[in-house]
């Protein structure tokens, strides 16, 4: 059986909000694009438009609300599946599942500022930004506090996957003995792909 891929990422700062719009416009320079004839899609809704940029979308969402310095102003989601259950279901589905099961969660579609799907890295996967709005408040705890929380997230996930038949991984509140082999953060990719492009540059520039 396939699994669903589920993990994210707090987002701490406007400039990283940029740095996440530059990666994606940037794309054709990064070489673990193993499929580059897929272009990446853009998936719209009447809350959020892709000719405006991620920090205009966080003020838009966060208008007239406060918050701390310290504050995750946004958590950013990769969704993905095991690579053997590509082309055994309608991705257009799958897509649409992600981004209800984003809503079902987050509360309100007008929290999702952003959601793309590539195709042209070596498996299928979205990227979605959600501002973490509760009760008017900027307030990612309320969602991500706690390991039972998190894994309250993987279950909810999980189930919406189901008609995928893609299944949910060993819960490791349930298996503690699982060994500390995992999947790159959010941040160890962005590096990663930030030292492969200025690498480039600087053998474009010789």
């Amino acid at each position: 059986m396939s699994f669903a891929i589920m993990r994210f990422s707090k987002i701490k700062s406007l400039s990283t909000f940029c740095a996440i719009e530059r990666h994606a416009k940037e794309r054709n320079r990064l070489k673990h694009r193993t499929r580059p004839e897929n272009t990446a899609t853009i998936i719209n809704n009447k809350h959020y438009d892709k000719d405006t940029s991620l920090v205009d979308r966080f003020k838009q969402a966060t208008n007239g609300i406060s918050y701390r310095k310290d504050a995750v102003l946004g958590l950013e989601f990769v969704f993905a599946y095991s690579p053997e259950a590509e082309g055994t279901f309608s991705e257009r589905e799958w897509i649409k599942s992600n981004l209800k099961w984003l809503k079902d969660t987050f509360g309100d579609s007008k929290n999702i500022i952003h959601f793309r799907f590539d195709r042209d890295e070596s498996h299928n996967h979205c990227h979605c930004i959600v501002i973490p709005i509760h009760n008017g408040k900027l307030s990612a705890r309320h969602f991500i506090n706690g390991k039972y929380a998190l894994s309250h997230l993987q279950d909810t996930y999980a189930e919406e996957m189901k008609k995928f038949g893609l299944k949910r991984g060993t819960r490791f509140i349930d298996a503690p003995e699982i060994p500390t082999a995992r999947h790159k953060s959010l941040n160890e990719y962005y590096k990663e792909a930030s030292q492969i492009k200025n690498k480039i540059f600087e053998e474009e520039r010789k």
